[in-house]
């Protein structure tokens, strides 16, 4: 019984020295903004019209519009396909194969 209780009562204290390492991790993350968003990239945004350019400043041409078109796909003849099933059964073949001799190997001795 007695045992029972240390366990309980290191366990409380293992918890409460988690809960503080937390709250100063936090207190530090918010404290210094600088450091909490450093890993945020900044946000870029259109730059500044130059000030020199800015009487013969043009409009910029409109960018060119390409249209979407699907390409199609290509069936396989049938003669290829007819090719890849003898190749796909040995391949089947070999794996039983290499199996059987797996499990060969593996048995316990009578």
């Amino acid at each position: 019984m007695r045992q029972l209780r240390l366990a309980i009562l290191a366990g409380i204290g293992i918890l409460a020295l988690c809960g503080v390492a937390i709250a100063v991790a936090l207190s530090d993350y918010v404290s210094h903004p600088a450091v909490a968003v450093a890993h945020v990239p900044p946000v870029v945004g259109p730059g500044a019209p130059d000030p020199v350019n800015t009487a013969q400043a043009e409009a910029p041409p409109p960018m060119p519009q390409t249209p979407v078109t699907a390409v199609p796909v290509e069936q396989a003849p049938a003669a290829q396909a007819q090719r890849q099933a003898p190749v796909a059964q040995q391949n089947q073949d070999a794996l039983a194969r290499l199996l059987q001799e797996l499990q060969r190997r593996h048995r316990p001795p009578h």
